[in-house]
């Protein structure tokens, strides 16, 4: 049988060599939970690296589906333009190509022109020469109106002096008349001269009238003053050498 004190003591060591232990396994434990946590925070930094290197993957395939995009836009617009480009060379080719039919058309139209050019120049000619001659016959036309409407005046004329001398001469027998009754009782030398000088200064008035529109004013006065120098040895005559009263 144990002594209680030595059983106590016993007890106690037991308990302490327990605690020791359990705080050995707990210090182990902690340790392998740090290292755990260790662990974890590299785990945690290796699938932070690796989410990043994921977005940027992504960011990078992001990227690329832009840009294989834009270079599928580009592309079919390039395809486009040079659509458009081959369409407007098919029409300039297609202009061109009606551009030297006209032109070929045209060539054949001037050489037919130039082959006709001596025909037409000489018609040319001979329309010119037609219508100068057509200008000389309308100026000739012209002219023989024009001296047809002035002899047609002059006739008026010779018909209105005719017609004055008749009048004149009609008036002038009267006064012959009544003059030879007159000349009874005178000489008849005397009467032959007054009738002479009557007829002489008849004639001269109708010289006169006859060469109105040809006479210059100078003329005018020559002949006005020739026919009262007649007039006045008329009038003499008349009263027998007496001046008129």
């Amino acid at each position: 049988m144990h002594h209680p004190t030595t059983t106590r003591y016993q007890e106690d060591a037991d308990a302490d060599g327990w605690a020791e232990t359990r705080v050995s396994a707990m210090r182990v434990e902690l340790q392998a939970w740090r290292s755990q946590e260790q662990r974890l925070h590299v785990a945690l930094r290796s699938e932070a690296a690796l989410c990043q290197a994921l977005r940027e993957h992504v960011n990078l395939e992001e990227a690329a589906r832009c840009r294989a995009q834009e270079e599928a836009v580009s592309e079919r617009r390039s395809e486009e333009v040079v659509a458009q480009r081959s369409q407007q060379v098919r029409s300039a080719v297609a202009r061109a190509r009606q551009g030297t039919e006209k032109l070929a058309e045209l060539m054949g139209v001037l050489r037919q022109a130039q082959s006709l050019a001596p025909s037409l120049q000489e018609e040319v000619e001979k329309l010119e020469l037609e219508e100068r001659q057509a200008q000389v016959s309308k100026w000739w036309a012209e002219k023989r109106w024009q001296d047809a409407a002035r002899d047609l005046k002059l006739l008026e004329d010779q018909r209105q002096e005719v017609w004055l001398e008749e009048k004149e001469t009609q008036l002038r027998m009267e006064e012959f008349s009544e003059q030879l009754t007159a000349c009874q009782d005178k000489s008849v030398e005397m009467c032959r001269k007054q009738m002479q000088m009557r007829l002489e200064l008849d004639e001269e008035h109708r010289q006169t009238r006859r060469l109105q529109r040809f006479r210059t004013p100078r003329d005018e006065r020559m002949q006005e003053t020739l026919l009262r120098h007649k007039s006045y040895a008329f009038a003499l005559a008349a009263n027998d050498g007496a001046p008129p009263g």
